[in-house]
């Protein structure tokens, strides 16, 4: 059976270890072997061509230390097998080349071709494998998260769609009063509503991952637009405390709904989930800057998900057991935020310990 072909590049200032190994190669059927004699000219070789298979790397050159050589090799995204070549067997000079990440070592006068055959292609097959092993879980974390979506998706419009479906035959009754009329109406509406609102987030998901999403930026006031955001979702949720607290501030260049949006879609989810909490909607102004804040005195988001509250999908184990939403509302934040060129954080800072999300604008 024909080996497999091997681009090995080898990093060796001494000349004579450089013919040995040469030699070596020579023997070894698919190898293909380069050769540079120090770091500088090894950590450029690994960035402009990083398709080596595996390097050899020695770990005295010159003046020069191998262990700054594979630190930076690593640094800089060289993530295929490095075996060291060095002249003693020393247990401390291997262990701590080992943890500072060669996948093996070879002591020079040792080792011959078919030892240096064995290390490398054993090291390279074990990197294929992990490359494997790191797909597969990726693939199965794609196919888990596309079952929840669908689950989640699922739940998200059957239920308007079972209320609007009760409404409907409600409305076709002969019998019915004009207030049960009215309230058949309002069930409808609101089950439109839900609907339009999933659409909406899923289209807005797909435009901000393709870099589309719309936002016409003129001056705008943040205190304005939080008041009317604030009195829309008091009208929403007239029996949860929604409290507002603005500055007057100078104007910031942005989009008026696109902001609204933003504190619909934060208020809505520090409702949703903290169900008992107090939710406050702030602005206020710090020199150039302009901070809209929308916090509550909940739990708190999960520790295990502060770091990524906004990814899409992401979602705490609360909210999954009361089907909270398709996790998308954050997210979208996120990019309207970006869109405004604003920067934007999660946090435990709320009063005692709930959830904070604030975005910090240049005003002007």
């Amino acid at each position: 059976m024909m080996s497999r072909a091997l681009h090995v590049l080898l990093v060796e200032d001494d000349d004579d270890d450089f013919l040995l190994v040469s030699a070596m190669a020579r023997k070894l059927p698919g190898w293909t072997l380069e050769r540079v004699s120090d770091a500088d000219a090894a950590l450029e070789k690994l960035r402009v061509d990083p398709t080596y298979d595996a390097c050899l790397l020695d770990l005295r050159l010159g003046a020069e230390d191998g262990f700054e050589v594979l630190a930076s090799a690593r640094a800089a995204g060289y993530a295929a097998p490095v075996i060291v070549l060095t002249g003693a067997s020393e247990r401390e000079t291997i262990n701590r080349a080992l943890t500072a990440g060669a996948a093996d070592y070879l002591v020079k006068g040792v080792f011959d071709e078919n030892s240096l055959e064995r290390a490398v292609r054993f090291a390279v097959a074990q990197h294929h494998l992990s490359i494997a092993h790191v797909a597969r879980a990726e693939a199965e974390a794609a196919a888990r998260a596309m079952d929840e979506l669908v689950a989640t998706l699922s739940h998200e419009l059957r239920a308007p769609l079972h209320t609007m479906r009760l409404a409907i035959a409600a409305l076709a009754a002969p019998s019915l009063g004009e207030a049960e009329r009215g309230r058949a109406k309002t069930l409808l509406e609101r089950g439109l509503g839900r609907l339009e609102r999933t659409v909406e987030d899923l289209l807005d998901a797909a435009r901000s991952e393709r870099g589309e999403l719309a936002v016409e930026r003129k001056p705008v006031d943040l205190a304005s637009v939080a008041r009317s955001a604030t009195e829309a979702l008091r009208t929403l949720h007239p029996t949860r405390t929604l409290d507002l607290s603005v500055e007057e501030c100078a104007p910031i260049l942005g989009d008026a709904l696109r902001l609204e949006q933003v504190v619909e879609n934060l208020v809505g989810n520090a409702l949703r989930h903290a169900s008992d909490a107090s939710v406050c909607v702030r602005v206020r102004c710090d020199g150039d800057h302009a901070f809209l804040r929308v916090e509550d005195d909940g739990p708190g988001f999960p520790p295990q998900l502060l770091g990524r509250v906004f990814d899409r999908f992401a979602k705490g184990e609360v909210a999954h057991r009361r089907g909270g939403g398709l996790g998308l509302g954050l997210a979208i934040v996120r990019a309207i935020a970006e869109a405004h060129e604003a920067t934007i954080t999660a946090s435990n800072d709320g009063p005692n310990g709930g959830a904070a999300v604030t975005l910090s604008f240049r005003r002007g």
